[in-house]
């Protein structure tokens, strides 16, 4: 029985336990151990802001839907109505019920939760203070995704195309070693090591933050003299409160986190026009930064899609196959339910997913029978390398659907990218969009829809126009070496051109 749970009816629960425990068990990615805890918390106190919030994100983990709405009411009415509750993060994004609004509100809360005493800090340096002495503008990125991951997938090709005439690179870095995970095979240790050496590569100047506070992490950015800091890592990341100490003159959010960081010492967030128009911009603690294109980056040396074929992966060869990849969280009932609503009408079609705990793959199935879709028709995909990852989609996916309100990112860049179409519905949230921004920065706006009887039908048009899909992949093989999407060198053009406007100088000291 977990510690944390109460061994009597009459004891009160233990909330401090359960936290820390919950904290071990999510950093084991047991998320079926901590359902159970969270649950239980949820038990006791239903009406709980952080009990209830505990049971959403534990109980999405594992497509468990049972309280889904209840909890979502809970927790989105106690952003809206109660001063001190607070959250920010990628499930508070894939949650149907959290506007803008709720979403600014809860980030800001959590930015005074985070700072404390902090929040009346001495800057370190004036805001908009210029370094006369620099030749080049000097620009930190800030993170703890220096590593093989989806932030520095999509951005190692910007870093080596900087122009180091012009731009001077410090990388200040909290990065873990996924080199050190057990049951590595040497081929994975070694490719990660070799991207690790890429990175590090890219810059002037790599400087360790590990180990350190945010106060001490602060000063080791104010003695770099950095001009522009650029943040690339989580919100909720202790060490994001070094950038309240104003270490640098101007600093940015970028890449990370779809989303406003609700904090007043982030001065820029980094979008387009279509993730962000002008008129969302109230909902944002932080100026607009706009991109002429799709903000996400692409790697110009991304792996090309593997030779594979539906038997590696155990797939039906004449089935069309509709797939998604995104982590079990972002999958909503009302996502989902029309997914089984277009396979009722498509008794040829499998839906492929991400597989992930034994426990969501059968609630996933268990809904999808509730919904008149026989389990076997719902397939899920083991982890695979990249190389393999774009091999299945180019070779094996007819149809990407992504999910909503928080789209696949790096999912649709890869799915873009390996010549698979994507129907996306685009919301109100910078999560619910950038799918739609990067479908019309490869030309094909018309596979964004508005509301989800028109991205049912978009898909349902799909489904039954095998022609039609094909000369949609046509298209994306055609625009594959020009369009904006994937022009990495034209990217970082544009993303220095973006610092260069907002960089400090003379007459801003």
């Amino acid at each position: 029985m977990p510690t944390a749970m109460p061994t009597d009816q009459t004891e009160p629960f233990p909330v401090d336990a359960a936290v820390a425990e919950l904290e071990v068990l999510r950093g084991r990615f047991d998320w079926a151990q901590a359902w159970r805890i969270s649950r239980a918390w949820h038990d006791t106190d239903p009406y709980d802001f952080y009990a209830a919030w505990n049971a959403l994100h534990d109980s999405t983990q594992l497509g468990d839907w049972t309280r889904h709405e209840f909890l979502q009411t809970v927790v989105a009415e106690g952003i809206a109505h109660t001063g001190d509750a607070s959250l920010v993060g990628e499930l508070a994004l894939a949650t149907p019920r959290f506007t803008p609004p709720l979403l600014l509100a809860g980030a800001q809360r959590h930015v005074r939760r985070l700072l404390g005493d902090r929040a009346t800090a001495a800057p370190l340096i004036a805001r908009g203070h210029h370094y006369p002495g620099h030749r080049r503008l000097r620009i930190g990125y800030i993170g703890g995704d220096f590593y093989y991951q989806a932030t520095s997938y999509l951005l190692a090709g910007v870093l080596e195309h900087h122009d180091h005439e012009q731009f001077e690179l410090v990388c200040f870095d909290f990065s873990r070693d996924d080199t050190a995970e057990a049951g590595l095979t040497d081929a994975s240790r070694d490719q990660r090591k070799a991207f690790r050496a890429r990175l590090e590569g890219c810059f002037d100047r790599v400087v360790s933050l590990h180990a350190l506070n945010a106060a001490e992490c602060a000063r080791q950015v104010r003695e770099a003299e950095i001009d522009v800091a650029v943040y690339i890592s989580r919100p909720v990341d202790e060490r994001f409160a070094m950038l309240a100490h104003r270490p640098a003159p101007v600093q940015v959010a970028y890449l990370f986190y779809p989303g406003t960081t609700g904090a007043p010492f982030i001065d820029y967030l980094v979008a387009d026009a279509i993730v962000v128009p002008t008129e969302a911009e109230a909902n944002y603690s932080e100026r607009i930064l706009r991109l002429p294109n799709c903000y996400q980056p692409h790697d110009h040396r991304r792996a090309e899609p593997a030779a594979v074929t539906r038997a590696d992966f155990n797939l039906p060869p004449d089935a069309l196959v509709l797939a998604n990849f995104n982590q079990c969280y972002k999958t909503t009932p009302e996502v989902f339910a029309l997914w089984c609503e277009l396979l009722r009408g498509q008794p040829d079609a499998v839906l492929w997913l991400r597989g992930g705990p034994p426990e969501a793959n059968a609630n996933l199935q268990a809904q999808a029978a509730l919904r008149g879709v026989a389990a076997h028709r719902i397939v899920f995909g083991a982890p695979v390398s990249v190389h393999l990852h774009l091999g299945r989609l180019r070779h094996c996916v007819d149809l990407v659907l992504d999910t909503f309100p928080y789209g696949g990112h790096t999912l649709t860049s890869d799915a873009l990218w390996a010549g698979v179409p994507v129907v996306t519905r685009m919301g109100d949230t910078f999560a619910s969009r950038v799918a739609a921004s990067l479908l019309n920065a490869v030309g094909l706006p018309e596979l964004v829809t508005h509301s989800a009887a028109d991205y049912l039908a978009c898909a349902r048009a799909l489904c039954a126009d095998a022609s039609r899909r094909q000369r949609l992949r046509d298209h994306l093989a055609r625009v594959r070496g020009s369009c904006p999407l994937f022009d990495t060198a034209r990217y970082t053009r544009d993303l220095e051109a973006a610092y260069l406007r907002i960089a400090p100088g003379p007459s801003s000291t």
